[in-house]
């Protein structure tokens, strides 16, 4: 009975052994070019940090020392102003005063680069995000940002307010880029490059190795075989 191996000329047990006897060439094409991802990875990309803030939004002019309860429909509206106050900490104005604070030299347009923002979970909480290759510049304009927005706010909306409720911290990590991940792709690379190698070379192979070989591709009966002679010596020496 033919196989489906038989049928397409292609012998998944030869190929099997065949990369087993490279294996070495795999391991070694894989932690090449790991290397060379870790340190294209290093060479080419710009760590880059980020800094975040969490806000709420209030949109009554209720006062910590205020006995008025706030209601649902104040925290739905609160809901409603965050994309509001998104475009007001966007401004020209808010972002150059923000520099400005911060003692950095840069346009408002770039810091307007540097910033993401939005709602928590469709609450009235809002979280302010600032990347830049520089840790201590996130942290700061992330900071800057709580301090001048909650001033901003209040002077275009009227009856509304805007607290920290959690300040930005100095980050340790950096966000990008992502060495193990660019490691692991150049090990996978080298692996995958090593043993399709292999495995073409083993396809275009058309000598004869064994007579296993023949008995398996053709149908053709086997006359005769060349002993191994280096097991024929082997025995001989052993008896």
């Amino acid at each position: 009975m033919v196989t489906k191996s038989e049928l397409f000329g292609v012998n998944l047990i030869q190929l099997l052994k065949a990369l087993l006897r490279k294996i070495w060439i795999i391991i070694l094409s894989a932690l090449i070019l790991a290397g060379v991802g870790y340190a294209y990875t290093y060479y080419t990309f710009i760590p880059t940090y980020q800094a975040s803030i969490m806000l709420y939004v209030n949109n009554s002019s209720t006062t910590e020392n205020s006995s008025k309860t706030i209601s649902q429909a104040d925290l739905n509206a609160a809901q409603s102003l965050v994309d509001s106050y998104m475009v007001i900490l966007r401004t020209r104005t808010t972002l150059q005063q923000v520099i400005d604070r911060a003692g950095v030299e840069m346009s408002y347009q770039k810091l307007n680069g540097m910033i993401t923002a939005g709602s928590v979970s469709a609450t009235e909480f809002f979280r302010v995000t600032v990347t830049s290759t520089d840790p201590n510049e996130a942290e700061k304009l992330a900071n800057t940002i709580g301090d001048v927005l909650p001033e901003r706010i209040p002077d275009i909306v009227e009856g509304s307010s805007v607290k920290v409720v959690d300040p930005a911290t100095l980050p340790t990590s950096s966000l990008a880029p992502d060495y193990v991940q660019n490691t692991l792709i150049g090990a996978l690379i080298g692996i995958f490059i090593s043993a399709a190698i292999i495995i073409i070379k083993e396809l275009s192979n058309k000598l004869v190795t064994s007579e296993e070989y023949l008995r398996q591709t053709y149908t053709i009966p086997v006359l005769a075989a060349i002993p191994d002679m280096s097991i024929i010596i082997r025995e001989e020496h052993n008896a």
